[in-house]
């Protein structure tokens, strides 16, 4: 493509961005604007006309900020979102407590298991305990929130045979459950080291493949991807976003070079998956999720004979999922019919019967006379051991993880050369 070219598109670019009102011509101009600028880049071209060129692509998009869901209600309707948000966040926050003590700690010393019986070929990938487990805890929470997923493009096969990588957008704190709804099969997700501070929700991305990286401790970082890479390369599935952050616009950030050293290293194939809907339904600082629909596409699997390079793979992708987020759906982030906020609320009704009955089944109110320790003891008591082992699970996630994934990897290796011999 010529620069004249290029140079007139700037002026139709610089028009629609002062029209562009909805979400829809936002993301789809920001494309355009980026693709564009990867088009630029490609002529390779340091004339002083190209480096204005980009300056001025660079500032349409830059002023492009997708806005969040800001829906008019009655003053009634108001007041029931509000008790409606308080309940789906108690919901939310309820099957986290009770599913990290009673489902994802025991998928932690289940997990031996897993491995002994995928290796012996008595069950697939997609069959082991913490992927169902994961499978269900994450949709139920999803559900609960009101978010209504859409998948499109996942094919079960991509994932589970060789090693993977999933490049994802990353634009609202949501995501962490939504690529744990839709991965069919455990996946190692780099987060930052701070998420394992959380209470409860540290304990869930310990059962299920949260790998923590200190952006503070350069070093540590480097062990904690060199040991996910190890484990990956054995068959599993690496889940990072090329961003390296969570976006505060909305749209696709630029790319580190971090995860395409790791593509280099793994010679394996990337999976973008495209996320819309999700930046919209959950602004910063709120507590809870604005119910509605999201979008994740599953895109074409980009084959490491597809680039010779890092950069090449780094472009590669980020045209494929800048193209993707042009094909947008036009009910994106809207409002859930009343039907699924009935199912939404029926699934919440769930869980708070389950939590009732466990408080009706179990005597507590004896186990404590019993004992001598008053209900505030008894919290207390919960308040500290939930610090306590919150605590444990960062140190262990953050400094010893690296070393168990890496003899776990070797081991594994092993087992799968000697069961080669015996065949």
């Amino acid at each position: 493509m010529q620069i004249s070219e290029i140079a007139a598109k700037l002026k139709d670019f610089a028009s629609r961005a002062e029209t562009a009102k909805t979400n829809v011509e936002k993301r789809i101009l920001y494309s355009d604007c980026e693709l564009y600028f990867l088009k630029l880049d490609a002529i390779k071209d340091a004339s002083e006309e190209v480096k204005q060129l980009k300056a001025d692509l660079s500032k349409i998009s830059g002023g492009i900020t997708l806005s969040f869901v800001n829906r008019k209600h009655s003053l009634p309707m108001q007041f029931i979102n509000k008790i409606d948000e308080f309940i789906r966040l108690l919901g939310v926050w309820m099957i986290l407590a009770f599913s990290s003590v009673f489902l994802a700690i025991p998928c932690i010393i289940l997990s031996p298991v897993d491995f002994a019986l995928v290796n012996m070929g008595l069950i697939s990938v997609y069959s082991q305990i913490s992927v169902q487990v994961k499978l269900f805890l994450a949709g139920a929470i999803l559900r609960c929130s009101g978010i209504n997923v859409v998948i499109r493009g996942l094919k079960r096969e991509s994932f589970g045979k060789e090693c993977a990588l999933a490049c994802f957008s990353h634009g609202s704190s949501m995501d962490a459950f939504l690529l744990t709804a839709a991965i069919p099969v455990q996946a190692l997700t780099v987060c930052k080291s701070e998420l394992f501070l959380i209470p409860y929700f540290s304990w869930h991305i310990s059962a299920f493949g949260g790998v923590p990286v200190n952006r503070s401790d350069r070093e540590q970082a480097v062990k904690s991807m060199e040991a996910a890479a190890m484990a990956a390369k054995l068959g599993e599935c690496m889940a990072i976003s090329p961003e390296g952050t969570r976006s505060k616009t909305g749209n696709l950030l630029p790319f580190k070079k971090g995860p395409f050293h790791l593509w280099e290293q793994l010679q394996t194939p990337i999976i973008p998956i495209v996320t819309m809907g999700a930046f919209e339904l959950y602004p910063p600082g709120c507590t809870m999720s604005i119910p509605g629909r999201v979008y994740m596409n599953f895109l074409e699997p980009i084959m490491p004979e597809e680039a010779n390079t890092r950069d090449e793979m780094l472009v590669l992708l980020r045209t494929r999922m800048l193209e993707a987020m042009k094909d947008i759906p036009d009910d994106v982030a809207c409002e859930l019919t009343w039907r699924q906020r009935i199912v939404c609320w029926m699934n919440i009704a769930g869980i708070y019967s389950i939590v009732y009955s466990l408080f009706l089944v179990v005597p507590y109110k004896k186990i404590l006379d019993q004992y001598g320790i008053s209900v505030f003891q008894a919290w207390v008591f919960i308040g500290i051991s939930t610090t306590v082992i919150t605590l444990m699970f960062y140190v262990y996630a953050v400094y010893l993880a690296p070393t168990v994934r890496t003899t776990y990897a070797k081991t594994r290796d092993t087992v799968k050369r000697q069961i080669k011999k015996l065949d």
